[in-house]
């Protein structure tokens, strides 16, 4: 059901997770690169869910691949980085 209340605003509570009516699924995406020039960050598209918390999850593992467990990082998480297993990054 909640993912019904999602569905009909088209937003997500998550970061780095959009909808997408024409697919109806969730898309996870990640930008990563300079804060100021956005013109010089890099896009990832990660990939489409059924699920959105899923597709949260893939937007934080890459970031966690891709950044490291830093202060920056952490503060961009959707979940606590207690919940994610490091060993394999």
């Amino acid at each position: 059901l909640e993912d019904e209340a999602a569905y009909a605003t088209k937003s997500s509570q998550y970061t780095g997770v959009t909808w997408c009516t024409k697919e109806r699924c969730w898309l996870a995406q990640l930008s990563v690169g300079p804060r100021r020039e956005r013109s010089g960050a890099v896009a990832y598209r990660l990939g489409k869910y059924g699920d959105e918390e899923a597709a949260a999850r893939a937007h934080d593992h890459s970031l966690l691949q891709l950044c490291g467990t830093g202060g920056r990082t952490v503060k961009r998480l959707n979940f606590p980085l207690s919940s994610y297993d490091l060993q394999p990054l």
